[in-house]
């Protein structure tokens, strides 16, 4: 066999390979730089510089350069509550209701889960929610909702009703069966009844009956032995407010509606309430009033548990007729 010589050995390179890869290696180099170098590229009216990290003129990086304070501006987000004007309408009759009785500037209000239960809507895709959709459209509506006076569900569902020594539900003198606020699953129905209300338009959400049952034969009731005190409902209930806070949002706002009772002992811990702490917790108190004088006065009481908020706007009064200089809703 012929010999083809020394450059044919397989353990050398041909000389252009050598040179290939170099080439190559010099491209891949250059790349490498053009892409690290391109944010330190400056174009001005003189051309294209390079400005080098620590180099003359280099300009301070944006967090380097804090915002003067007085340009600081934190943007929080809190519901717009306007000074309420409402006229309490009949639910039920809503398919047909025209608001024709509503005065300028009245907000309709409708009793949307009563305290039999009762839910004045269904599902939020079905009918009857599209009608409460159309009627209330553009009105600023108000729903109040029945909270743990809830004859229907504590019978469909005994865990979270309120039981009495008998074995059966507790039933206050007007015949309600009531729910526990103790009970997480309560908590869970009632906020998401709120926030159906929410989703179906209402601009406002009442809720009535937020308490442990203060009134009746009370002493039937069955609560966990050593888990139930004044401190424990107070804390059950603030937590309920807490939670119904969250699933409606801020875009919507939440009222308590409470006696003005409690205005002259303002921690009822059988009932689960301490007004300052509640008021800390809504957008509104409803309080009933007989007239104007009475209005003014527990406006007065309950504006001064929240000094951030007008009391024209926080305290809404339930009267039987319009009054002046501050919220109100006329109740049959």
């Amino acid at each position: 066999m012929a010999t083809k010589g020394y450059q044919t050995y397989r353990g050398r390179m041909p000389r252009w390979k050598k040179a290939l890869i170099a080439v190559l290696i010099l491209i891949l180099l250059g790349a490498g730089a053009f892409l690290a170098l391109q944010k330190y590229q400056v174009f001005d009216a003189d051309g294209i510089h390079l400005r080098l990290p620590g180099g003359e003129n280099e300009p301070a990086p944006e967090s380097a350069q804090p915002l003067p304070e007085e340009d600081l501006v934190i943007d929080v987000k809190e519901p717009e509550v306007q000074e309420l004007h409402g006229r309490t309408f009949d639910a039920a009759a809503l398919p047909e209701e025209t608001f024709s009785a509503l005065l300028d500037e009245e907000s309709p209000v409708l009793t949307m889960k009563a305290a039999n239960g009762t839910l004045l809507f269904g599902s939020k895709e079905d009918a009857a929610a599209d009608m409460v959709r159309e009627r209330i459209a553009g009105k600023h509506a108000v729903a109040r909702i029945s909270c743990f006076a809830d004859t229907q569900q504590a019978g469909a569902d005994t865990t979270m009703a309120l039981m009495s020594v008998s074995g059966s539900t507790w039933k206050d003198p007007e015949g309600n069966a009531w729910l526990s606020p103790y009970a997480q699953s309560v908590t869970e129905y009632l906020a998401t009844v709120a926030k159906e209300c929410a989703d179906l338009g209402f601009a406002e959400i009442v809720l009535d009956d937020v308490q442990f049952p203060d009134y009746g034969r009370t002493e039937r009731i069955v609560y966990e032995q050593g888990q139930d005190s004044d401190e424990s409902r107070i804390a059950a209930i603030n937590a309920f407010l807490d939670a119904v806070k969250t699933a409606v949002g801020d875009e919507v706002t939440l009222s308590i509606a409470l006696p003005s009772q409690l205005l002259e002992d303002t921690v009822n811990g059988t009932a689960g309430w301490d007004l300052s702490a509640i008021a800390q917790r809504v957008d509104r108190i409803y309080m009933d009033a007989a007239d104007q004088t009475a209005a003014d006065s527990a406006r007065a009481a309950v504006s001064a548990l929240r000094t951030d908020l007008a009391g024209e706007q926080f305290f809404v009064a339930e009267t039987s007729q319009p009054i002046s200089g501050g919220s109100y809703v006329t109740v049959p």
